[in-house]
């Protein structure tokens, strides 16, 4: 990620916090493409409500925590 950028200082704490992780050679970025066909317009939809944020790991699974915080989100 870019210094500088209006969102440094959120992915900075959200990674400090293990919400995100980025990638393997350091950056962070959107990887849509890895959501399955099937679960596309339900991420779509959750990002745009504003319950997702930022890149996801269509693989990987939720802490009861995150799922919590999505949830405090939609209420």
């Amino acid at each position: 990620m870019a210094a500088g950028k209006y969102y440094a200082e959120a992915i900075a704490w959200a990674a400090g916090n293990q919400i995100v992780s980025g990638y393997a050679d350091g950056t962070f970025r959107p990887d849509a493409a890895a959501v399955a066909g099937y679960a596309g317009e339900a991420v779509a939809w959750a990002n745009v409500e504003g319950l997702i944020q930022g890149g996801i790991n269509p693989a990987g699974k939720a802490t009861r925590a995150q799922a919590a915080a999505i949830l405090q989100r939609r209420s």
